[in-house]
């Protein structure tokens, strides 16, 4: 069967059985790369989720286990950059989390500019993500 163009004209039941045959697969890749089961089972959903909402820009020069494989690496890769930033931000929060307990403005604005600076260490496309981050951390020290 052609799960590919079946998957283009919108066919739920061939999605459905793709989802089904090919979700451990995929599941146990991420697992293994991640070493984590909620990881795993968020970037299949994830990676399940756009094959459907993307079906239009499926190709049809490959099988739909390699275009599934493609997303899932990339939404793996793209959610472990998420967590390298959030661990970053909270190692820095942590760091510097007795003054601001303390309550000391002049230590909460420096924790403010370490996080900041951390961020700007990083990608552009992990920037983006991150500024909602250090929004949140400057509102709670102001």
């Amino acid at each position: 069967m052609d799960y590919v163009s079946e998957i283009k004209q919108g066919n739920k039941l061939v999605f459905e059985e793709v989802y089904y045959k090919y979700h451990n697969r995929f599941y146990f890749y991420v697992l293994r790369r991640t070493a984590s089961e909620e990881l795993a089972e968020e970037v299949v959903q994830m990676s399940f989720i756009k094959v459907w909402e993307k079906r239009s820009q499926l190709s049809a020069s490959f099988p739909i286990e390699v275009q599934i494989a493609r997303i899932a690496r990339s939404i793996m890769i793209d959610v472990l950059r998420r967590k390298a930033i959030e661990r970053r931000v909270l190692d820095t929060i942590k760091q510097n989390a007795d003054a601001a307990i303390i309550g000391d403005p002049a230590a909460d604005k420096q924790l403010v500019e370490k996080v900041q600076e951390a961020i700007e260490s990083l990608p552009p496309q992990c920037k983006k993500s991150s500024c909602s981050v250090v929004k949140k951390v400057s509102l709670i020290f102001k």
